[in-house]
């Protein structure tokens, strides 16, 4: 039987290494200050924009920050060092990587996101990850995101199998959306570490 295994990046493979919210910094680079209404301001509109599935939500959320707040900043090149910040500060575990080997040998393996395109992107090129995935699916791509069922149909549409697994953080995105589209669900919660990994391997 072949198993086609999906991932959610965030949170799962793709660790933050730090709390700090990558658009203080961003915004201490670009404007040479920080206002934490600015900051609230951002996560309220980009919610919105990527709840919407529009295109290049953190450049929009940031365009109504500038607007709103009277910043001389441009948003485009805000929304470039805002995602420069958010690389920086995530980190991909060896465990994780060798998961990754140890999948790839026996199974199709594919990206199930709801982040951005463009930071999905970026996200696998910079922690050299994108010869891992055989597929990658976004919101963008499907037009819709999780628990929708638009993106899981896609998926299968990529990346044709007789088994479908997908690995993510959000209960009700990720687990509850993979079952109602007869995916197998595998919930990762923050905090599992290696002992994730390994149980992972043992069920596929």
């Amino acid at each position: 039987m072949t198993t086609a295994i999906f991932f959610e990046l965030d949170g799962t493979i793709v660790q933050r290494s730090t709390d700090e919210h990558p658009l203080r910094t961003a915004f201490e680079a670009e404007v040479g200050d920080v206002d934490e209404e600015w900051v609230d301001h951002f996560d309220e509109h980009v919610e919105t924009y990527r709840a919407e599935v529009a295109e290049n939500p953190h450049e929009r959320a940031l365009a109504d920050v500038c607007e709103q707040f009277g910043l001389d900043a441009e948003p485009a090149q805000l929304a470039e060092r805002l995602v420069d910040e958010l690389l920086a500060a995530e980190t991909v575990s060896d465990d994780a990587r060798e998961s990754l080997r140890k999948l790839g040998a026996a199974n199709e393996l594919g990206v199930l996101t709801d982040d951005p395109g463009e930071v999905t992107d970026r996200r696998l090129d910079h922690h050299d990850l994108a010869e891992q995935f055989e597929a990658v699916v976004t919101a963008e791509d499907a037009g819709a995101r999780k628990p929708d069922g638009a993106p899981f149909e896609l998926a299968r549409e990529r990346l044709p199998a007789e088994e479908y697994v997908l690995v993510g953080p959000d209960y009700e995105r990720d687990v509850e959306g993979a079952r109602a589209a007869g995916f197998v669900p595998v919930h990762y919660e923050d905090g599992d570490g290696p002992d994730f990994w390994a149980t992972l391997n043992a069920l596929v």
